[in-house]
């Protein structure tokens, strides 16, 4: 899902929970504040004073803030947030919970460094930024979360949830046809052909900075 696009070349950076590393991967030419900020805001270290239950966009929203501050002026703003979605039909919220209680634990304990024992699926889907659940639980834990609205572009996986090939291809249906749409997020040919466009000027930029190096 897109929420803009754009023509000039630009830095890009891609926020991500659940990246090696901790909250940002930047792609293309990097931005060397957004890097600093990012070394300051990994996921992977404790969150601050506010502990594991602080929200994920008080980690991301300093680094997009960093991005901003360094684009050249007048160079859109390309930012993704990736984010962990799987979006079920009532009748499987069970199911997709129990696929997904090994993933989390195994997160919680090696990337993000807490012992999940004794906590519920719930509890585990809320501190590692899993949204999982039906349409409406999903469309309500992404609407707090503040760093969509900061972004240009939101992608979804199923990681680290163990997803059904089926449960998988409904989630995205259900994502593209439901959740996106109640988010304010653009999806289809067109929603496509704009992010496309937006970015293929970006990819030709960096074949001239590897050459300038």
């Amino acid at each position: 899902p897109a929420r803009s696009g754009g023509e000039a070349v630009a830095p890009a950076v891609c926020l991500d929970p659940q990246a090696a590393g901790g909250a940002v991967r930047e792609t293309l030419h990097p931005v060397t504040l957004a890097r600093q900020a990012a070394a300051q805001h990994q996921r992977r270290q404790p969150r601050g004073d506010a502990g594991p239950d602080a929200p994920l966009h008080t980690l991301q929203l300093p680094i997009v803030e960093a991005y901003r501050a360094a684009l050249p002026e007048g160079a859109p703003v390309r930012i993704l947030a990736s984010r962990t979605a799987v979006v079920v039909d009532p009748e499987d919220r069970t199911r997709a919970l129990e696929l997904a209680e090994t993933g989390l634990r195994q997160l919680a304990r090696t990337l993000l460094g807490f012992d999940p024992d004794g906590l519920s699926i719930d509890e585990l889907a809320r501190l590692t930024d899993t949204h999982i659940g039906t349409v409406d639980e999903v469309v309500a834990s992404l609407a707090v979360d503040q760093t969509l609205a900061a972004v240009s572009d939101v992608s979804f996986q199923v990681h680290s949830v163990a997803a059904t090939h089926e449960l998988t291809l409904r989630s995205l249906q259900l994502l593209a046809d439901e959740v996106a749409p109640r988010l304010g997020f653009a999806t289809g040919p067109d929603a496509a052909a704009d992010l496309h466009r937006a970015h293929r000027p970006l990819a030709a930029a960096v074949p001239a900075q590897e050459g300038a190096r």
